[in-house]
């Protein structure tokens, strides 16, 4: 693990195929610089599966940037706060304490956190464990996913949920407590282990738990949640958020809102501000990261990419065109 600008790198370090040892001590760091501060531990559990602990908190517009040195299966939770960041594709996400998430990543900069910081834990997994986990079970939707990964290091977008009541238990356990001590760092990695099955046992029984047809107020309630999102596209949704103002759960809400729409929530919010943004830009009277900010990213080159993807151009050229009177 070593410095790198706002943020940390694994480096060499979680590459390395090293043998299982409980007697191995974690690594620290602690960085305070351009408004970011963090604490970071590093557990190297056994060869391809490492524990993260990450405390940290933004003081401006400035990221924290965590650079894993490969792309890994990151399975995490929220022990305290909550955080935001911009998946690949462009769509911000919110995670709370007593969340959990995967999404694989090569790296992730963290955008924004509650004004007293945000605390998480990550276990991170090479596609060669994720192969071995996948054979454990030849069966289920997360089952598909694994082997998919460990095939060929994609798994889609970011997935995440509330933690169930052993699931959240077995995240308190990995996080409490000193890490220093023999019983300390073996019981860590007990924990963590088992907190990978419950996440993985948890999220198989979320893909099975609703039904795949749709009433009619399945679909008002998601008519009505597409009415208030285009009244306010700029507004920063939590899934927390989308799930009340639909009064529908996560998963019914997700599986509901792609089979009426064929996209994500979130992808149809991104598509909402992108509208939006070009509006504003054939207004021609705020600039480009004006604009950005006004419809909900801090992030001018996440902005950037999204616009490009839904419009063709990039935002300065786009607004360049209509400036021209084309």
């Amino acid at each position: 693990m070593q410095n790198v600008r706002t943020g940390l790198s694994l480096g060499d370090e979680a590459k390395a195929s090293m043998p299982a040892c409980p007697f191995q001590p974690p690594r620290r760091w602690d960085w305070r610089e351009s408004g970011v501060w963090g604490h970071a531990e590093w557990f190297q559990l056994r060869s391809g599966l490492g524990y993260i602990y990450i405390e940290c908190r933004l003081d401006g517009p400035n990221h924290c940037h965590i650079d894993f040195g490969q792309t890994y299966l990151v399975m995490g939770f929220v022990i305290r706060g909550w955080a935001k960041w911009t998946t690949s594709a462009g769509v911000v996400e919110k995670v709370e304490a007593g969340q959990w998430f995967t999404m694989p990543r090569r790296e992730f900069l963290i955008d924004r956190t509650h004004s007293d910081g945000v605390a998480f834990g990550l276990c991170i997994c090479s596609r060669v464990m994720v192969g071995q986990l996948a054979e454990l079970s030849s069966q289920g939707q997360v089952n598909q996913q694994l082997q998919q990964f460990a095939a060929s290091g994609e798994l889609g977008e970011f997935v995440g949920g509330r933690m169930g009541p052993r699931t959240l238990e077995c995240a308190r356990q990995v996080s409490v407590g000193e890490s220093a001590g023999l019983k300390r760092r073996l019981q860590i990695e007990a924990n963590a282990l088992v907190w990978i099955a419950e996440l993985l046992s948890e999220a198989e029984a979320m893909v099975n738990a609703t039904s795949p047809q749709l009433n009619a107020g399945d679909r008002e309630a998601i008519e009505q949640l597409c009415q208030h999102m285009q009244h306010d596209p700029s507004y920063e949704y939590s899934m927390a958020e989308l799930c009340q103002l639909s009064g529908l759960n996560e998963h019914k809400l997700k599986s509901a809102f792609k089979r009426i729409h064929g996209k994500t929530t979130f992808g149809y919010l991104r598509e909402l501000r992108m509208d939006y943004a070009a509006s504003l830009l054939k207004q021609d009277r705020l600039s480009v990261i004006q604009v950005a900010n006004e419809v909900g990213y801090s992030n001018a080159s996440h902005f950037a990419r999204a616009f490009k993807e839904r419009h063709g151009l990039l935002p300065k050229a786009y607004q360049c065109l209509y400036r021209s009177g084309v």
